[in-house]
């Protein structure tokens, strides 16, 4: 009976409704955006609807929605367990629950609500697109009465080596730009809620201050976006080294490998180009399995950590 209880708190509560709200807000903004960027554009012309989603890699609305998605995940529930430790709630809960059992719920609950604040507005926006876009293969690498882009797409046009120079699951965009974005929405979702239940994990044994458990999530993004910017910057920059002048562009491609050799190898590291499509290629999935694995680690010892203190969370 404890997870369905946590569940319903969970949906009741302001914090969760606020999430919801916020998220709701950011894909309707997103939705009004792309309409009023396609507005007098002849239908044929229009990019597909796989491409107007909010959570399409270069469509307006992702902009938008992973700036604010550190806090979404962490507002949906993952503070729930210092709002019950501050109001003493625990010690009433437990009349009814084991301690482990109450942890756990809160884990799952957390997880569970991380998700749907990120998956349920973003796939009603994606229902929406494809009421009002059309459905026509007119995408960015293959846009109606212009050139494909197989280099970019393929990855051949770089001048650095990559670990991955072509994008992610490559054939299942080929075959099916919508199955390709349902892809994301799982990795998105799924990575949402492991970090919601990693900050509710921290709650366990930090719980002095709800507005301290927003700052992780949101360093790790913003700190892998600055490494990245950084690595890619030295990257470049070994690159225009070898670039004497902008006459010798032709000649600096023919010398592409010798150039690649000099670089090394590039991969991005900035968490929320992992994400949504298109956002970024040189994305290797080995790097964000290691991401979710290291938050799923640190949330089993937290909890371990917490499960030996039944006592001092009765007593407040």
């Amino acid at each position: 009976m404890n997870l369905p209880f946590q569940l319903k708190k969970m949906v009741r509560s302001l914090q969760y409704r606020v999430a919801f709200l916020i998220s709701s807000l950011c894909v309707c903004v997103a939705l009004l955006l792309e309409t009023w960027k396609n507005r007098g554009v002849d239908r044929f012309a229009a990019l597909s609807a796989s491409e107007a989603v909010c959570g399409y890699g270069l469509s307006y609305g992702w902009k938008i929605f992973s700036a604010i998605w550190p806090f979404l995940v962490v507002l949906a529930c993952s503070t729930s367990y210092v709002s019950d430790k501050k109001n003493r709630c625990v010690s009433v809960i437990l009349v009814r629950s084991n301690w482990k059992k109450y942890l756990r719920g809160k884990l799952a609950v957390a997880a569970i609500g991380s998700m749907s604040v990120v998956l349920i507005p973003l796939l009603l926006n994606m229902l929406l697109c494809y009421f009002i876009f059309p459905n026509n293969f007119n995408l960015t690498w293959g846009a109606y009465e212009d050139n494909m882009y197989e280099v970019s797409l393929l990855g051949e046009n770089l001048l650095y080596s990559s670990v991955n120079p072509q994008y992610l699951f490559l054939k299942v965009y080929l075959k099916s730009p919508v199955l390709y974005q349902l892809l994301y929405f799982a990795i998105f979702g799924l990575f949402s809620g492991i970090s919601g239940a990693f900050v509710m994990a921290i709650s366990f044994v930090f719980s002095g201050n709800v507005m301290m458990l927003f700052l992780p999530i949101y360093v790790i993004c913003v700190g892998t976006m600055q490494l990245n910017s950084l690595f890619f910057a030295k990257i470049i920059n070994t690159v225009n080294v070898n670039i004497p002048s902008v006459d010798a562009v032709g000649q600096a491609m023919e010398n592409a490998e010798k150039i690649k050799e000099q670089t090394g190898s590039y991969m991005d590291l900035y968490l929320m180009d992992y994400f949504a499509p298109m956002t970024s290629s040189s994305c290797s999935m080995l790097y964000l399995l290691a991401w979710a694995l290291v938050l799923i680690v640190i949330t089993v010892i937290l909890y371990f950590c917490a499960s030996h203190r039944e006592l001092n969370a009765q007593q407040g």
